[in-house]
């Protein structure tokens, strides 16, 4: 779940009805920038590399950070991380850490190629800024085989408004995206928020 210190913030606004102007307090979503420095290699030739630049709400970072090099294929399993934190201090004025530095295990089986990937990725599309159409056709890892997921369609119609239910930044800002992770029952068991739809998605798989 987001964290609502960091994921909005209370401004004084105008507003105007009918002519007239009244002064209000009104929770606002929070976007801040999110460089992702990536370490690899050997373990007696360490490399490091800054990946991307994302904006995202603040909150989660770490979950997005691996999710985002899940979906792009640098990361294919949890024993591919040997290391996850915020590289720099928060800082002083909002508290916020905007750097996460992931360090691969030095076995982790890597492209450094993929690499030549490297985008200023906006919070609207994880597509934004590819530099080529190849760079769009990321290869997923394929899930190993296992028991065919079923839900009953009922159920499923009543996803949507069990979710909005879990949303709590939304209820308050009306400016964010989510996405939920649920079992056969129709029970969401996780959920995230932010402002980019596909940095929902990414805190969640992370």
């Amino acid at each position: 779940m987001t964290d609502a210190r960091a994921a909005v913030v209370d401004l004084d606004v105008e507003v105007v009805t009918g002519g007239e102007v009244a002064h209000r307090s009104d929770l606002v979503t929070v976007e801040e920038p999110l460089e992702i420095r990536l370490v690899y290699g050997p373990a007696d030739h360490r490399v490091v590399r800054s990946v991307a630049v994302t904006m995202r709400t603040p909150g989660d970072d770490l979950a997005l950070a691996v999710g985002f090099l899940y979906g792009e294929g640098v990361v294919r399993s949890i024993e591919d991380v040997a290391a996850i934190g915020h590289d720099e201090p928060p800082d002083p004025d909002k508290g916020i850490g905007n750097v996460v530095r992931i360090e691969l295990a030095p076995t982790a089986v890597f492209d450094a190629d993929v690499l030549s990937r490297n985008f200023y990725t906006s919070s609207s599309c994880g597509v934004c800024g590819k530099t080529s159409i190849e760079a769009v056709r990321v290869k997923i890892p394929e899930f190993p085989s296992r028991d065919t997921f079923a839900i009953d369609q009922e159920i499923l119609g009543k996803l949507p408004e069990r979710l909005t239910h879990k949303q709590e930044m939304f209820a308050r800002t009306g400016g964010l995206h989510a996405s939920g992770a649920f079992d056969a029952s129709g029970q969401i068991v996780a959920v995230s928020e932010d402002v980019g739809r596909h940095n929902a998605l990414d805190k969640l798989v992370g």
